[in-house]
């Protein structure tokens, strides 16, 4: 069926409701939240096992929201012996034709895992705003267990401009096809070696609430080095749970418990080696020549 509008009505002929006034904006404005202010809808501690979230604006499906003023929720209380992961969602339920904020409650475990978000299109679709631990036997949420998810796509991300970015993938797969067309072509055997020294460096917190890990790897260039940190065995993401700085990590949510093993991976190009000893908390992995070989490719006419 087409549809289109709008248009002034004569005698009642056109009538036009929510659902195509919604419709007009669904192409144009993406979900999320509105990155102005920059604390929209945003998720702080308040007191107890209360939340506050921010005003501000977002959207969810074409519909518009706008928090006038502080929302408050309260989380259920911790369990005794196992930590759970609650999420604050923003929900667009059909049914009740409303949005709402409110705690989807996720499951105590040893190693527990956020709720999944429902998105069921025409019946339930929700935004999460942050996901909070609440650790066993806690009786209060601190700004360190909640993590922000307002600028994570995924979850939930940010309104940044009237219109998505363009989908390429099948321009530049045409692009692809015409080049491997050209490349199956030619005649000659290309092969390159990529090489690299990579090295792994291992800290221990010896204190609460650690924020910073250093690199004590000589030579090291947050520029040109590449990093991978592992926190008691799980690898974190870079930017949302760190950056590097000189020949600092700094964590966006601090380590709680002293004694948490820290692994950080260093791969600097072979063109790069240290220029001094390597350090002793730092173990080189290397094939016999000195150098660690990270790949190799060759390509030929078959």
């Amino acid at each position: 069926m087409l549809k289109y509008g709008f248009f002034n009505s004569v005698n009642g002929d056109r009538l036009y409701d929510a659902d195509d006034i919604s419709n007009f904006f669904y192409k144009l404005i993406s979900d999320g939240v509105f990155v102005t202010p920059s604390t929209s809808l945003q998720v702080t501690a308040s007191s107890g096992m209360t939340v506050s979230i921010a005003a501000g604006y977002g959207m969810i499906k074409a519909k518009y929201i706008n928090n006038d003023s502080p929302a408050y929720l309260t989380l259920d209380s911790a369990d005794s012996t196992n930590p759970r992961l609650d999420r604050v969602v923003l929900g667009l339920n059909y049914a009740n034709r409303a949005i709402s904020l409110y705690i989807k409650k996720g499951t105590a475990a040893a190693t527990p895992t956020a709720p999944t978000l429902t998105r069921t299109a025409g019946v339930l679709w929700e935004l999460s705003l942050a996901t909070i631990e609440v650790s066993a036997g806690a009786t209060a949420i601190t700004q360190a267990n909640i993590t922000d998810d307002r600028g994570n796509s995924e979850l939930c991300g940010y309104v940044t401009g009237m219109i998505q970015q363009i989908d390429t993938s099948a321009l530049f797969a045409q692009f692809t096809a015409a080049f491997y067309q050209w490349f199956n072509n030619l005649t000659e055997s290309l092969t390159v070696e990529v090489s690299a020294q990579c090295f792994t460096e291992t800290f221990t917190t010896t204190a609460a609430n650690t924020i910073t890990i250093p690199i004590t790897l000589d030579g090291f260039n947050a520029s040109l080095d590449s990093v991978a940190v592992y926190i008691s065995g799980l690898r974190i993401t870079p930017q949302a749970d760190y950056t590097v700085s000189g020949s600092t990590i700094t964590l966006t949510k601090a380590i709680s418990k002293v004694g948490t093993v820290c692994v950080i991976d260093i791969i600097k190009n072979a063109v790069q080696a240290p220029s001094g000893a390597v350090p002793a908390n730092a173990t080189l992995l290397a094939n016999p020549a000195g150098t660690s070989v990270i790949g190799n490719a060759t390509f030929e006419e078959v």
